[in-house]
């Protein structure tokens, strides 16, 4: 009787440990192919990360280091400050947006037309709006164009060619 007990303990630890997820069966995320499906990728593993004026790592980003950062990381190479990256690939329409575009914003100052800011499209909405990520006072976050702060500031958008049309 013993022995039918601990057969049928031992078979029912056999079926519990044969549905228990194993290591080896969690697949692992492949990097994205596309250009950029690889700039959002690098973007979002990126959330959080703590704002750092100057900041190129993980340790700390600012606007224009975390773009700099997150194209290198996909393989691409950026100048590292906010006017540059403005000079780079070809200037686009708001309404032509696709995610991996750079965009660029007015500093603080809404008055004056310099560019300050730095963020990447993550997505295009139907309207001229789009979201983006970028390194804010509160980290690494995303935006909504169409928030006032944002809209306000918008100056322009560029696409970067060796990521494909």
């Amino acid at each position: 009787m013993k022995t039918h007990k601990v057969l049928g303990l031992f078979f029912s630890i056999c079926l519990l440990l044969s549905c228990a997820p194993s290591k080896y069966s969690i697949q692992k995320r492949e990097r994205p192919e596309k250009g950029r499906e690889r700039i959002i990728h690098y973007a979002h593993q990126q959330m959080g990360t703590p704002y750092k004026y100057g900041g190129s790592t993980p340790g700390g980003f600012d606007c224009s280091g975390f773009v700099q950062y997150v194209f290198q990381k996909a393989g691409y190479s950026l100048p590292r400050s906010t006017v540059d990256q403005s000079r780079v690939g070809k200037k686009v329409r708001r309404q032509d947006l696709r995610p991996g575009d750079l965009v660029f914003f007015k500093g603080r100052n809404k008055r004056q037309a310099k560019t300050g800011h730095v963020g990447i499209v993550v997505e295009k909405y139907k309207n001229s709006g789009f979201l983006f990520i970028h390194a804010a006072s509160r980290g690494i976050a995303e935006d909504n164009s169409e928030e006032t702060y944002w809209k306000e500031r918008f100056l322009q958008a560029r696409r970067i060619s060796y990521l494909g049309d």
